[in-house]
């Protein structure tokens, strides 16, 4: 899965060391300061309590209009994939966040890493990629000599080209 963000901004902090780090869905990959979401977060705040504040007997345009002002500023927090739980505590406390975190789309292992703490990004920069290695081909080379002890439904383990220890397959 390639990890990519909607807006342009600088990594304030990044949650992802190594490339074969371990991710669950859900988890910070990232935390993105952007101009663009911090100014679009005031705009829905301000107007969320400009619309909270309107007297009852408020002309119908003045309503339409604040109306339309908050659906706009919500729509484009939606478009970034602000989770919907963020924009309600927006619109309630009017607490605008300066960093946007960014959450690993699905659980896997992270096999390439292309960012580091502080760099500007583009939005839809190619930031990571996640694999699920849970089921994984090995092809493996063998000697005729060593078919004899080979058969199938047989254990075997893997190793790393350092010989570190991999994966064990029953």
């Amino acid at each position: 899965h390639q990890v990519s963000t909607k807006l342009s901004g600088w990594i304030e902090r990044l949650h992802v060391e190594l490339v074969g780090e371990r991710m669950e869905k859900g988890r910070p990959l990232l935390e993105l300061y952007a101009p663009e979401l911090v100014a679009t977060q005031n705009e829905f705040a301000l107007a969320a309590q400009h619309q909270r504040q309107l007297p009852a007997g408020a002309p119908d345009y003045l309503r339409q209009d604040a109306a339309q002002l908050l659906a706009s500023a919500r729509k484009r927090l939606e478009y970034w994939d602000i989770p919907p739980q963020d924009i309600a505590r927006l619109a309630e406390t009017g607490e605008v966040r300066k960093t946007l975190p960014l959450p690993a789309p699905v659980s896997g292992v992270v096999i390439e890493k292309n960012v580091v703490e502080g760099a500007y990004i583009e939005a839809g920069a190619n930031l990571f990629q996640i694999a699920d290695l849970g089921a994984v081909w090995v092809n493996a080379s063998l000697f005729e000599n060593e078919l004899p002890w080979i058969r199938e439904g047989q254990s075997v383990a893997i190793t790393d080209a350092f010989g570190k220890a991999g994966l064990q397959i029953p």
